[in-house]
Parts: structure tokens; sequence; C-alpha cells
């Protein structure tokens, strides 16, 4: 939710709007091989800073795709390496897909875990085995409404790290 951007996959050369509460603050023409990617600013140049009840909506060609933004809550714990939080709005299960580290999603540098929430939203991922989690990672929470990723940065809370003294 803090990232204000969109990307992705359309047709080649592909002109993509982006809109935010029917105001577009993005364009970008897609590549040859239809990857797009633009940065959102409002009317002012400010960011958006989306917020849950914001409706995003994505043009390219003639198809539109929308979604309804949800709040997104969370923490990483390094000691359990568990990254749990709660997706906000929901009145059923919803699909959720937390990726370590480095915070974004990567096809080629990270891990993720996918998980259904309870009714309520809560979700919890378990990274043992997999990742270990540090105080130093965040991590990306993603859910997928109408073909969108919606995505939103979680970090540790109340961790202490000491580092052993440098030798020289």
């Amino acid at each position: 939710l803090e990232t204000d951007r969109a990307w992705g996959i359309v047709g080649a050369r592909e002109l993509v709007t982006v809109t935010v509460n029917g105001v577009q603050q993005g364009a970008a023409t897609a590549d040859d091989l239809g990857f797009f990617w633009t940065t959102l600013y409002d009317a002012n140049g400010q960011r958006p800073n989306f917020t849950s009840g914001d409706v995003i909506a994505i043009r390219h060609g003639a198809t539109i795709s929308s979604v309804t933004v949800r709040s997104i809550s969370g923490s990483v714990d390094p000691v359990t390496n568990i990254v749990s939080g709660t997706i906000g709005g929901v009145v059923a299960p919803i699909s959720v897909t937390v990726y370590v580290p480095w915070s974004e999603p990567s096809l080629t540098w990270s891990f993720s875990r996918t998980v259904n929430s309870d009714a309520a939203g809560h979700f919890s991922a378990n990274f043992s085995g997999l990742f270990d989690l540090t105080s130093e990672d965040n991590a990306a929470v993603a859910y997928i409404q109408n073909g969108i990723e919606v995505h939103a940065h979680v970090y540790p809370f109340h961790t202490l790290m000491l580092r052993p003294p440098l030798r020289r």
C-alpha cells in the first residue's frame, strides 16, 4: 500500500493507464514483451498514499481491471520465522502470499508462502525450514483481487540484534 506504483504484463506496446478513485495518476507504454511500470502521482505531484477503500483501476486497450484496496497489517517474528497479520475487510477466507526477504515479490530472489486467512482476515505464514528471518528482514504481504495483486510491507517489532565486534 505504501509503494504507490503499478507494474505488470499486458500486450506488447500497449498503453496502460492507472486511476485512483477515478483520477488518472499514472500511465506507461508496455515494452516489446508487454512489461509496464509506472509510479503514481496525484494532481499536486505527490504520491497518492493508498488507504483502505481506495479504488485502483488499470486500463489497457479495452480491458479495465479494478480493485478496492483492503488494509494490510502485520509483523515479522524473527524468533519463530513467522510473518502474521490481518487483511482488513475480509468476511471469508482469502489467499495471502508472503514474500521474504527484500520486501518485494521477485521471480529471481525471494521465498514465498501462500496461506489462507481465516474469515476475519488473520493469517500466519511460517518460513521455518525455508528461510531464517532476522531482525533486519521485512516482508511483502499480498492478496490478489480481480487479477490485481495488492501488497504492503511489514516489519519486525521490538527486536535487538547484537553483532560481533569487528576485528581490526
